[in-house]
């Protein structure tokens, strides 16, 4: 009798890819007297960024016998970012106005995709992309201040996040395909607004206003195309904790000439 052998090649590319932000912007008046008189005083941080991540492997397995393709693409982003603005000292001035804001617009995209002729044994494909975003937003006035204006005084803080997150894998050709994409994503929002025990004389209108705003796209896809046996599966998930808060503190002494508003809105798209 004979023994017949058949060889069996295989191809294996990975990517990863973890980018990490972490940054702290303040704008503040404190342990000090200000007098702007007839002048408008304004304190304002602003924190803003935009970025594209992009991870992907690629396996083209070229054997006419048998050959296996291994594909994977991971992607890890972790962004944490403050704004804070705030006045504690003795101030006055015509207008205030005192500002926090969070913006960021990001995308992210994983891919991982292998493909052999027909003849080939079988190709796997697979992506991940993992994300987490904290954004802190302060605006206040501190314990203590005085404040005194012959105009409006505001107190805002704002966060908002457009999020574009993408994982696919693919996978063409051979007898058995395994395709699988994961997207995973936390986005965590605090945002607050608030007068202390302070004493704010405003001449006009007062406004207090914390707000936060989410867009948020996740996709994960996933293609298999094979002779015999295919297999395709994709998880995606995304998820907010957010605290908005825009309040007068126990002890706040607020007198204002005009009106007074009051404001807390938070809004997801997802």
């Amino acid at each position: 009798g004979s023994l017949m052998s058949r060889d069996i090649y295989s191809s294996v590319s990975g990517a990863v890819a973890v980018n990490t932000l972490i940054d702290t912007t303040r704008a503040f008046v404190a342990d000090t007297t200000l007098t702007a008189s007839g002048n408008d005083v304004s304190v304002s941080a602003d924190t803003a960024a935009s970025g594209v991540a992009v991870t992907g492997a690629f396996v083209i397995a070229k054997s006419k016998s048998g050959s296996i393709g291994i594909a994977g693409g991971f992607g890890v982003n972790d962004l944490t970012r403050t704004s804070e603005a705030y006045v504690n000292a003795t101030l006055s001035s015509a207008n205030l106005t005192i500002t926090s804001t969070v913006t960021d617009t990001l995308t992210a995209v994983t891919a991982g995709a292998a493909a052999s002729r027909m003849t080939g044994t079988a190709n796997v494909a697979g992506s991940g992309t993992a994300g987490t975003h904290r954004s802190t937003a302060h605006a206040w006035i501190g314990d203590g201040a005085v404040i005194t204006t012959s105009g409006d005084v505001s107190v805002d803080a704002h966060s908002v996040v457009n999020l574009l997150s993408v994982a696919g894998a693919v996978a063409i050709g051979g007898k058995v395909g395994v395709g699988a994409a994961v997207d995973i994503g936390t986005v965590t929002a605090n945002v607050q607004a608030w007068v202390g025990a302070a004493t704010v004389n405003a001449g006009d209108d007062f406004a207090l206003r914390a707000s936060a705003n989410e867009n948020i796209l996740s996709i994960a896809a996933s293609l298999v195309a094979a002779d015999q046996f295919g297999l395709s599966g994709v998880v995606a998930t995304q998820t907010l904790d957010n605290t908005v808060k825009a309040e007068l503190r126990s002890g706040a002494d607020l007198r204002t000439a005009g009106d007074a508003l009051i404001d807390a809105f938070d809004h997801a798209n997802v």
